[in-house]
Parts: structure tokens; sequence; C-alpha cells
């Protein structure tokens, strides 16, 4: 359970600190195919126009299974990921917006997600 709640919050992490008084929008289609361990997401997002303060890039992570397919009102580029603590399960976007885009955008990824379950030592003490 834990590797899906650490999915979903590696999924998109946007800089949504910045928008705490804010309002985005956020519309997420998700497809989990259980058999395959897949995972299929459309996520839009619609951010507030003093989101990016001018700026039209941003960043984001994604869990390293998973791959950006299509981007609609802007362009995606993998960049390198210089945290130690994260390169090694979250891959590292630079999200481009277009001029015409009004903050507005809607990113495809999909993938396979298939973590093994892991057991701590103090989880199997407790199993005594």
């Amino acid at each position: 359970m834990n590797n899906i709640k650490s999915l979903f919050l590696l999924l998109f992490a946007l800089a949504v600190q910045q928008v705490s008084a804010q309002h985005a929008h956020q519309d997420i289609n998700i497809s989990v195919d259980v058999a395959s361990s897949t995972i299929s997401v459309v996520n839009g997002y619609q951010l507030p126009a003093n989101f990016m303060a001018g700026e039209k890039s941003t960043f984001f992570y994604l869990n390293k299974n998973l791959a950006v397919s299509d981007v609609k009102g802007g362009k995606v580029e993998k960049v390198s990921n210089e945290n130690e603590e994260t390169k090694g399960y979250v891959n590292k976007y630079k999200l481009s917006l277009k001029k015409s885009s009004d903050n507005k955008f809607t990113i495809t990824y999909s993938g396979v997600i298939n973590d093994a379950i892991e057991q701590s030592a103090a989880e199997y003490a407790r199993g005594f």
C-alpha cells in the first residue's frame, strides 16, 4: 500500500506550495491494469495566471518506470536529476508551456509499476 501512496505522491509533483492561496484545477484520468501492473494517466492542469510569475517553464518529477507519451499546451524535456535521495526512483522533467497555453496543459504518461513489497525489520519482528 505504501508503494501506491508513494506512486501517487510522485506521479506528478509540480510546485504546489506556490499555489497555497490561489486555485489550481487538475483533471486526472487513471487507468490501472492489475494483471499487467500497468498504469496510464491523462493529467490535465489549469494553473492560476500568476502561478509561474511570468515564467513559462517549471520542473516536475515522475516515477522512473513511467514515460511521458504526449503533451498538449507545452513540451516536456527530461533533465538530469541531481538529488541523491530521489534520482534512484524518479526522473526530473522540465515543462515549458506554449505562450498561447494560458497556463493550461495536459500530460499523458504510462508505464509498469511492479515494485517488490519490502518488509522492514520492525515489521518482521512484530510477526513473532
